[in-house]
């Protein structure tokens, strides 16, 4: 799934932050423990795209990292603006702002973008959408902590939320629901696993993700050193890249 990554951003994947155990020198992020193939936490090991991206800047920087699961997007990003964590991705989706407080500082580089739009299956009686409004009217599945407050507002009824991507292909495929709301780049390897012909009944935005750090946990200065250091890692990362 690299191309869930950033044109311009080429990070040394195979790289892992160090999550055997709580560590008194270690900073601690905050990651989604059940959603592929951005990040899992499975048998006490940590895997997908995000966590080798973290591995790949923290690495670098030679700051140890403990990454903490969770099971609720928003619940990461509180933790984080209370100061119960040092690190959290945060994601926005094309011009709106970043949700920060005072308590944070965000990177301006960010480190993955992916274009997300609405798919249904391919056929005659597919049914239409011609702007997000319209989706409201439809069963629709979305991943699991999936900031939602650029969509319409869908009844709780017609409303799935579901952890891994391909639970809301088994959904659709069944005809459960009538979109799955879900990265453009997900669909092409469905179609090639499981041969189900989808098709982008509406695209909704580009997703940038930034690393924010608690200036509660870390204290000020030391948040801004680490924001600057990561925010110099990945604009040498696009330029390197794009040479």
């Amino acid at each position: 799934m690299v191309g869930l990554l950033t044109a311009g951003i080429a990070l040394p994947l195979a790289a892992q932050p160090s999550i055997t155990g709580p560590q008194d020198s270690a900073l601690t992020l905050g990651s989604m423990q059940d959603s592929l193939p951005w990040s899992k936490y499975d048998n006490e090991h940590w895997h997908g795209l995000y966590i080798a991206i973290y591995g790949a800047i923290f690495g670098y920087l030679d700051v140890p990292l403990t990454i903490i699961p969770f099971n609720n997007y928003p619940r990461i990003f509180s933790e984080l603006a209370a100061g119960n964590l040092d690190i959290s991705a945060n994601f926005r989706i094309g011009d709106k702002p970043l949700r920060i407080n005072d308590s944070m500082v965000c990177t301006e580089e960010f480190f993955s973008s992916s274009s997300w739009g609405a798919y249904t299956l391919k056929g005659n009686d597919a049914p239409r959408v011609s702007q997000p409004e319209d989706l409201a009217r439809y069963k629709v599945a979305i991943i699991r902590g999936l900031d939602t407050r650029h969509l319409p507002k869908f009844n709780d009824e017609l409303l799935t939320q579901l952890s891994e991507p391909n639970q809301l292909l088994m959904m659709l495929r069944s005809k459960r629901v009538d979109f799955v709301i879900i990265p453009q780049e997900i669909t092409e390897p469905w179609k090639a696993d499981f041969g189900v012909d989808t098709q982008e009944a509406m695209h909704l935005g580009d997703y940038f993700a930034h690393l924010c750090f608690s200036k509660r946990s870390l204290g000020g200065a030391r948040a801004m050193e680490l924001n600057e250091q990561v925010d110099r890692y990945l604009k040498s990362e696009r330029e390197l890249d794009t040479h």
